[in-house]
């Protein structure tokens, strides 16, 4: 497995910064509306994985399901396990889910996979988070076309270092998606054009549609 900064850089400090201060509260809404509605064209379903679960802040919208949380994070867990309603929070990877395959009806991967650092990686993580899906996986990925991603470009030629957030292309993402067993349903971002996070709904390539238009 590829070693990165998201694996090991989320200690209590930052678990911290992330529970509290990390999120605007106008993006944390705007997000959480995104990712409800279209975890709504999948209705009904009633098991849920939110992988990686970071400090909780999407798990808490599913409450009303039978949602398991998992990070790599111990610090990041901290705050997940004195939610109220998670069915179960486990420390682990999402290169190796510790899951059978289609435990959830629905996984949910939001602000991971722009870390990734290589194609290669980021297509075992999507193949993983399909294997243990029953039916549909709900992701983001940062889009090269954007405003926020030249603006980030700028920046790390002006600091002489590289970054650790990387974008692709929707042409290659869907790419490396379909090769890992997914079919685009619907995408969806909060301001195209300036934004560079997009919000996915996929189906597993063997799953019937849902309800909605993709």
């Amino acid at each position: 497995m590829a070693d990165y900064p998201a694996r090991s850089k989320y200690d209590d400090a930052v678990a911290e910064n992330y529970a509290t201060v990390r999120f605007d509260p106008k993006v944390d809404l705007r997000e959480r509306k995104i990712v409800r509605g279209l975890a709504n064209l999948c209705e009904p379903f009633t098991t849920m994985l939110d992988a990686p679960c970071g400090t909780g802040r999407m798990t808490g919208e599913f409450l009303d399901k039978r949602i398991t949380a998992l990070d790599v994070s111990a610090s990041m867990l901290k705050h997940v396990q004195s939610m109220q309603g998670v069915h179960s929070v486990l420390q682990g990877d999402i290169e190796k889910l510790p899951f059978p395959d289609g435990t959830f009806q629905l996984v949910l991967s939001v602000r991971f996979l722009h870390h990734l650092p290589d194609e290669g990686t980021l297509e075992r993580c999507l193949t993983e988070l399909a294997r243990v899906s029953s039916g549909h996986v709900l992701v983001t990925y940062f889009d090269t076309f954007a405003l926020q991603n030249l603006r980030r470009w700028f920046k790390q030629r002006r600091r002489k270092r590289p970054g650790h957030r990387l974008s692709r292309s929707w042409s290659t993402f869907s790419e490396i998606a379909r090769r890992a067993g997914l079919e685009p349903v619907k995408r969806r971002c909060s301001a195209p054009g300036f934004s560079e996070q997009w919000f996915v709904l996929f189906r597993k390539a063997s799953t019937g549609a849902p309800k909605g238009t993709a």
